[in-house]
């Protein structure tokens, strides 16, 4: 399923996008007013990679230390141009809905 089939533009667009690369598709509905939400989403997709919470984690911990060993005056030069609002980012995970009873036997399996 393609990008443009999750967008719910199926018989239209079919087959209109297959071997392009994601700028193409953009430059291709730009010009569609009906293609808001798809270079929204295309354009977010292009700018976002896709990295683990926990290794996410660790690059900011690594920028904050950095931060921290720079000069307040470096720091203050950097924040001129931050505009106060930090980038948001879509967080997306997966969980699983556990049997309580699974759980349950385990536990006093453990004497917990």
């Amino acid at each position: 399923m393609g990008i443009l089939h999750y967008q719910g533009i199926v018989q239209v667009h079919h087959g209109k996008c297959p071997g392009m690369q994601i700028d193409d598709i953009i430059a291709e509905f730009t010009n569609d007013p009906d293609s808001g939400r798809l270079i929204r989403d295309l354009t977010a997709y292009k700018t976002n990679t896709a990295v683990e919470l926990k290794q996410r984690d660790q690059i900011f911990q690594a920028a904050v230390e950095k931060a921290l060993k720079d000069q307040s005056s470096e720091r203050q030069k950097r924040l001129k141009n931050y505009d106060g609002k930090p980038q948001k980012i879509q967080i997306a995970s997966y969980g699983f809905n556990r049997s309580p009873d699974v759980v349950a036997e385990a536990l006093l399996k453990s004497e917990w």
